[in-house]
């Protein structure tokens, strides 16, 4: 998988980066100080991205998290994004699910395991979806051929 990471705080992508690279060691961790950054990159399609909630260390007219969240719930309907913040506040955990986070993980001792937990069910979520679609594709390749033999034996037997 591509992850997106987006937070203005150095160190903590270069933790989540070194995280991804430890405990998912085939998946891509791509981090951006900026949520404006991610956005002109979202054409690279990430699987899954983590997105700070307050985006304003690095440029104080930055968008905040919410606010790319939006968009790249436009772009990505389907990636589940994951709120990340220091603010341990329903209201804000409540804001982030309203616009479309798939979860929302507060910033202290517990957030890698989390952040651990939470990857291991995309992964397995991804790999079931696989699964499905090429289940899906090969009944259909199943009913096709069904379909020609059938008209092969009418054919035969009206000829």
């Amino acid at each position: 998988m591509k992850i997106f990471i987006v937070d203005d705080e150095p160190f903590m992508c270069n933790m989540l980066v070194t995280f991804f690279k430890d405990k998912f060691p085939e998946d891509e961790a791509i981090a951006f100080e900026t949520g404006e950054r991610a956005l002109r990159n979202i054409y690279q399609k990430p699987d899954a991205i983590i997105l700070d909630f307050n985006l304003d260390r690095v440029d104080e007219k930055a968008h905040s998290g919410i606010d790319i969240l939006k968009e790249m719930k436009k772009m990505l309907p389907d990636a589940p994004i994951i709120m990340l913040t220091a603010q341990d506040s329903p209201a804000v955990a409540l804001e982030a699910v309203k616009f479309g986070a798939y979860d929302y993980v507060v910033k202290n001792e517990n957030a890698f395991h989390r952040l651990q937990l939470l990857f291991e069910n995309i992964h397995g979520y991804k790999h079931l979806s696989r699964q499905f679609s090429f289940q899906r594709m090969m009944n259909i390749v199943l009913a096709i051929l069904l379909a020609a033999i059938l008209f092969g034996i009418l054919a035969i037997r009206f000829s």
